[in-house]
């Protein structure tokens, strides 16, 4: 009776194989012999003559290197997805084996897919990359490689207004992109320096017209620094109105 000793069989869930190198293959094989070959990552059979491949692990049909676009990356608050791809046509389990996918991106181990809306980087970063390996592993061994996802912010940049009591101005967004968000507004007597502006006692945190929530996305802002249109939050004071506006890609 041949030796078991080197295979484990279990009658409910597997047959476990010897195990080794290619160096590490028998003397004196014998024909029908089997095992798996950790130097070519498959199993093999000795047919009397030589060793042959039984069974081939998965090999990657997706390219090492950038998922998604590359410039710019995926961006916060939008979500995203895409799969990874082997030529295995036996089922395949894929795995993080080393660094990490961006936060709030996930791997699905059984269809390889990448998806999820990123997170976890600050407003008007960009180029935040972020490296992995994905293992790809089915019965007959496993073939690593190496990807990386770009994340910028949705909130590319920012554009500033600042006028005094009774003037008009304007803002006009770059080319590619729209007004998100409103990140400052003040009439009164604001302080600080763009983009960095802050509130004072005299304030009026009124939101007419195109500074109203709903005015937004768009391509351009214009406001009046009028108390007719923001009331007058400190009379007989000389006052100024103070903007933020940040733009984001128009298509993400």
């Amino acid at each position: 009776m041949a030796n078991l000793k080197n295979t484990i069989i279990d009658d409910v869930e597997f047959v476990k194989l010897p195990i080794g190198t290619s160096s590490e293959r028998p003397n004196t094989p014998e024909a029908g012999m089997i095992r798996y070959n950790t130097t070519q990552g498959n199993v093999e059979g000795y047919d009397g003559i030589e060793w042959t491949t039984l069974g081939k692990r998965p090999e990657w049909i997706t390219e090492s290197g950038r998922l998604f676009r590359s410039s710019p990356g995926i961006y916060t608050t939008r979500s995203y997805s895409t799969t990874v791809v082997t030529d295995s046509p036996q089922a395949v389990t894929y795995s993080i084996v080393s660094g990490s996918l961006p936060t709030g991106i996930s791997l699905n181990s059984t269809t390889g897919e990448i998806s999820g809306t990123p997170s976890g980087v600050s407003d008007f970063v960009s180029n935040v990359v972020s490296t992995f390996t994905i293992r790809a592993e089915n019965l007959f061994g496993f073939s690593d490689r190496e990807f990386n996802i770009r994340v910028d912010s949705f909130f590319v940049g920012r554009s500033c207004m600042a006028m005094n009591e009774g003037q008009s101005r304007s803002v006009t967004a770059p080319s590619g992109f729209i007004y998100t968000r409103v990140d400052f507004t003040s009439y009164g007597t604001p302080g600080g320096s763009c983009p960095n502006y802050s509130r004072s006692g005299c304030h009026s945190g009124a939101r007419p017209g195109q500074l109203s929530p709903g005015a937004y996305p768009r391509t351009s802002v214009f406001v009046s620094a009028t108390n007719t249109a923001f009331g007058d939050p400190c009379r007989g004071v000389g006052k100024r109105y103070r903007g933020v506006f940040a733009f984001s890609p128009i298509n993400p």
